[in-house]
């Protein structure tokens, strides 16, 4: 199997990413729910994580400490925000 090149991989990785964002605001753009992130906040994750990735993809320390900031970032969000909608949290933010 061919190895595809580094600059390859991450445009991959960031064509999913941009995906992946398209879909979830199409997904939950509807509901009015407040959400963490869409079309510019995934691929910028998918991109994160690849480069974490690079930096030791042995051992994999930056990658999970990575991963780890992200869920403490997103379970921190949904703490603060269940059951809210996008007009309310506008307004608390005003």
């Amino acid at each position: 199997m061919l190895a595809a090149s580094p600059i390859t991989n991450l445009l991959l990785v960031l064509g999913l990413g941009f995906f992946f964002g398209l879909a979830f605001e199409e997904f939950y753009g509807r509901d009015g729910q407040a959400r963490p992130g869409g079309i510019r906040t995934f691929p910028l994750l998918g991109l994160s994580g690849a480069l974490l990735y690079r930096l030791d993809s042995v051992h994999l320390l930056p990658l999970t400490a990575g991963l780890l900031v992200l869920g403490l970032w997103l379970g921190l969000f949904y703490w603060r925000h269940s059951g809210e909608t996008d007009a309310e949290a506008c307004q608390m933010s005003d």
